[in-house]
């Protein structure tokens, strides 16, 4: 089958095309394939060696995570020799496949912008980006080296996951309208034009390389484009027949004056101002004008605008859809940057899980929390500090700007406590490591003054 694969040019395009910009990588890299095997000769052989690889190394990786087939004594030995033997052929089919797709992108890229700027005009801007997952393919000049390393850093998530976690089989391709994904921000009919471009390009480039025309194979190409781009290109004009000026919203119509199209169904399609059309611009058959009587509450009035019915003000909407817009894209950006640094930091130490007391001691530490758990340590322990009898009748009160109050319930032991000041310092100090005392003051009990109505004298310390 190989052997035959690319000796039919052939081009098509269909509805189903427009998932190229929309849909999933995996839709990408097949028109990469497709596209590589019209260009290179070789090119289909090496992608079928390539899958036979990738197939053996994964499977190979998978009897490593499960441990399924494998000899408990020399088992595990065979396997990771063979798997080092399927790695290295991995690599160099992979970095052929690697450069043939960046060369295929090369010769696209040129009639690409050309043609998707005349059909939506100059001042659009359309690119095609290569987002290989082997990216030291295109840094190094002999990658085969920086992608073995690359495999050692990440041997431990394949194993895990039991497949192959790098690789041609995680290309992407990326269309950029105006320097942003057009995945993400292009409307409907800027994709259907994009992948319509596209397949324009490779016929071109395929016509030049091989110096013969493909067939081409168009199935309702005119389906998401507007007036002006439908023609824009002489190209497309070529190929839309008597009747397709006259499409509106997917509907068909006979281009022969005055009858609608059997597959019409007695109902044209409604056009913006609510009124139904024939396809030659006159009023809708007798068929279509009795429908529109028995429907006439549903099908001629016309609705009235959203920003009406939602009571928006329409000087304020784009910016509110640019702020959306504008937002989305930071989110998405900072999303990539922490996948990317949590690939690159994978299997790093300090990514390991931490335990309650660590994470607490981090926030404590950061928060500048030390010297108030170091207060209260001291207020739990102070029998310890000053001895069990010097406990009993004083403690401490505050600790401002390095200053430690101790507070006693008499004046005897206030000047008892007074004496010891030094030696309460150093083994305040020595005990209590990480907080800082400049200064220890012993204070008396503190009288509160009359209350109103009666006579009380409280003591508190």
């Amino acid at each position: 089958m190989r052997d035959i694969v690319g000796l039919v040019p052939s081009v098509s395009f269909t509805p189903e095309d427009q998932r190229l910009v929309s849909g999933d990588p995996a839709t990408r890299r097949n028109f990469l394939n497709q596209a590589a095997s019209l260009l290179l000769p070789r090119y289909a052989q090496s992608l079928q060696q390539f899958t036979h690889v990738a197939k053996q190394r994964a499977a190979l990786l998978k009897q490593l995570s499960d441990g399924s087939g494998i000899d408990p004594e020399y088992g595990r030995q065979a396997v990771l020799s063979g798997l080092e033997v399927w790695t290295g052929q991995f690599i160099a089919l992979g970095v052929q496949l690697t450069k043939d797709r960046n060369d295929v992108i090369g010769l696209l890229r040129e009639p690409f912008t050309r043609i998707y700027a005349s059909l939506a005009g100059e001042e659009e801007q359309a690119d095609l980006v290569y987002e290989p997952s082997f990216d030291e393919v295109l840094l190094f000049d002999e990658p085969a080296a920086e992608i073995s390393r690359h495999f050692q850093r990440i041997y431990p998530g394949e194993v895990a996951r039991g497949q192959n976690l790098i690789g041609p089989q995680r290309d992407d391709l990326t269309l950029r309208l105006n320097d942003m994904p057009a995945r993400e921000f292009a409307s409907n009919g800027e994709m259907w034009t994009m992948a319509l471009a596209l397949k324009m390009a490779l016929y071109e480039v395929v016509s030049a390389q091989r110096d013969v025309k493909p067939i081409v194979i168009l199935d309702d190409v005119f389906a998401q484009l507007d007036e002006s781009r439908r023609g824009a290109d002489p190209r497309l004009r070529a190929t839309a027949g008597p009747g397709a000026d006259h499409r509106r919203r997917g509907k068909r119509y006979s281009a022969r004056r005055g009858a609608c199209h059997r597959r019409c169904r007695a109902a044209c399609a409604i056009a913006g101002d609510g009124r139904r059309y024939r396809g030659d611009g006159g009023h809708a058959c007798r068929r279509t004008w009795r429908a529109i009587a028995r429907n006439r509450g549903r099908i001629l009035m016309p609705k009235p605008p959203i920003c009406e019915l939602l009571n928006l003000d329409q000087r304020k909407l784009p910016a509110e859809v640019f702020d959306r817009i504008s937002d989305r894209a930071g989110r998405l950006k900072e999303r990539e940057e922490r996948a990317r640094k949590a690939w690159e930091s994978f299997g790093e130490p300090g990514r390991d899980p931490e335990t309650v007391g660590s994470l607490f001691n981090l926030l404590a530490s950061n928060g500048a929390w030390i010297p108030h758990l170091k207060m209260a340590q001291m207020r739990d322990h102070w029998d310890q500090v000053v001895g069990v009898e010097n406990a009993k009748h004083s403690y401490p009160a505050s600790l401002r700007d390095g200053v430690l109050t101790i507070r006693c319930d008499s004046p005897a032991w206030t000047t008892t406590l007074s004496y010891m000041t030094p030696l309460l310092t150093d083994t305040i100090r020595r005990k209590l490591e990480g907080l800082t005392i400049n200064e220890v003051r012993v204070t008396g009990p503190q009288s509160q003054g009359f209350s109103r109505g009666r006579i009380s004298r409280k003591i508190r310390y």
